[in-house]
């Protein structure tokens, strides 16, 4: 009987050692980095999730652009509902565990993930090449966009330009605010000369525009330059910065004006 099961668990071992060429190394049920980045169109829906938590929801905590505003001087919230919770950052009336910060943390950073994938890996994608600036001026954006939050709520924080591992992300430290400014700045420079001023198709409706890139980078120059917590370097270069993003929306575009 021994003699028996030992062949039986021979047989059952030889497609083990004798089938490995057969086998499917790679999940065909979901999409990993081995089996993406090939096509424009891989590379356009990589390009459409760092866009997903560009304008959240609303009553999300209200971690949008005019919520954020009611933590400075430009908005004075009357109600005591998303606009109060950037009230109390405005007062500075917020704990560590504060609800509306944690989630502009969270999705801010799930952006930037999302945004160093796509720079990593889209010089594999073989696509036209004025599409391909487009798109990564796309996302250089987003970064901005991303970045901009962070630096204004939070000052220093980890700056990540490409998918952090376990190990990296347990121990990256924080970057200078004003070494993330001059770097997403720069970004949006090259937003400006890769982004079109408007789209033709419908389905391209809500993505960004030059003069968008133009408007943001006059906001964060702004914000930077009126940093009046402490000293900011190069004061006078935000400002001039600031002054001819705006100049560049409101003039040169013939589309804005106030």
């Amino acid at each position: 009987m021994k003699r028996y099961i030992y062949y039986f668990m021979i047989i059952g071992l030889l497609p083990v050692f004798s089938c490995t060429d057969g086998l499917d190394l790679y999940p065909n049920d979901k999409v990993t980095v081995d089996n993406y980045w090939n096509t424009a169109e891989d590379a356009l829906r990589a390009v459409n999730a760092t866009y997903s938590n560009t304008f959240p929801q609303s009553d999300t905590y209200g971690c949008d652009l005019l919520f954020l505003d009611a933590a400075s001087d430009n908005t004075y919230p009357q109600h005591s509902n998303q606009f109060g919770n950037f009230q109390q950052i405005a007062l500075n009336a917020f704990e560590a565990n504060h609800a509306a910060l944690q989630e502009l943390w969270n999705r801010r950073y799930v952006t930037i993930r999302r945004c160093a994938d796509f720079l990593v890996n889209i010089g594999n994608v073989n696509m036209d090449p004025i599409l391909k600036n487009r798109y990564t001026a796309e996302v250089l954006f987003q970064r901005a966009y991303a970045y901009y939050y962070l630096i204004a709520q939070f000052g220093d924080v980890p700056w990540v330009d490409h998918p952090l591992t376990i190990q990296e992300a347990s121990s990256i430290r924080r970057t200078d605010k004003y070494a993330i400014a001059k770097q997403i700045i720069s970004d949006l420079d090259y937003a400006t000369a890769n982004l079109p001023s408007s789209y033709t198709n419908e389905e391209d409706d809500g993505r960004v525009t030059r003069w968008a890139a133009f408007a943001l980078k006059s906001r964060i120059c702004m914000f930077m330059a009126g940093d009046y917590r402490k000293s900011s370097p190069d004061q006078k270069w935000y400002w001039e910065q600031a002054r001819d993003a705006t100049d560049s929306v409101i003039t040169k575009s013939g589309k804005f004006n106030i």
